[in-house]
């Protein structure tokens, strides 16, 4: 499956190569439109951010790691995104 998010302010047309309609969640507070029936962990694939080293807020509760493939993302959703940054 190929998944193009795109951000709500540009084109709001997607191209997959599946016939799934589009559906507009938030994503660190940009609105995005995306494939239904995507899982969190596909988005995160489909961002290019390892699910290893993230927390995901989904609509104000924090996702265990272990259900991001099992948790698929909602119309009007709202996704946080907080990445682990090394370094010191």
């Amino acid at each position: 499956m190929v998944i193009d998010v795109t951000a709500a302010r540009g084109n709001k047309k997607i191209k997959t190569d599946s016939k799934k309609l589009n559906m507009l969640i938030s994503v660190n507070g940009e609105n995005k439109f995306i494939p239904q029936g995507i899982s969190i962990l596909k988005l995160l694939e489909s961002l290019k951010i390892n699910s290893k080293r993230v927390v995901i807020e989904l609509n104000n509760k924090i996702i265990k790691q272990s259900d991001f493939e099992k948790v698929i993302l909602q119309e009007k959703d709202k996704l946080e995104i907080v990445t682990f940054v090394g370094g010191g």
